[in-house]
């Protein structure tokens, strides 16, 4: 069965689901429960710790190919000046990480359905 987001009939299941978290998690539970009431999985969610700590977040939940991306555009941004011969301010990855963060924890609900 294809996994479409809004279409709650093809989501893995709630135990399955938090089976894949590790842990039990009473905000991925949550995140199901609106997610199915509001029969959208692309919901933002206020997780600081994502926010504040997205790289640690994403390897501590296993986001390998998020984290690789966000780490490729960081540790290219100064080579990218250097060849441009221009000065970009440090918090041009502030946007992102905030609208990562806020994403992150429906990602990982993808990721999961997509495994």
């Amino acid at each position: 069965m294809k996994y479409l987001q809004k279409d709650p009939t093809t989501w893995m299941p709630k135990e399955i689901f938090l089976l894949y978290c590790g842990e039990p998690s009473e905000r991925m539970e949550k995140f199901y429960d609106r997610a199915k009431f509001k029969k959208n999985a692309g919901l933002y969610d206020l997780n600081w710790l994502a926010i504040l700590f997205l790289p640690a977040w994403l390897g501590y939940r296993k986001q390998w190919t998020v984290l690789m991306t966000y780490s490729l555009l960081i540790g290219l941004f100064p080579y990218l000046e250097f060849l441009l011969n221009i000065k970009l301010s440090t918090t041009i990855f502030l946007g992102p990480q905030i609208a990562l963060g806020l994403m992150s924890t429906s990602l990982f609900f993808h990721s999961a359905n997509l495994k």
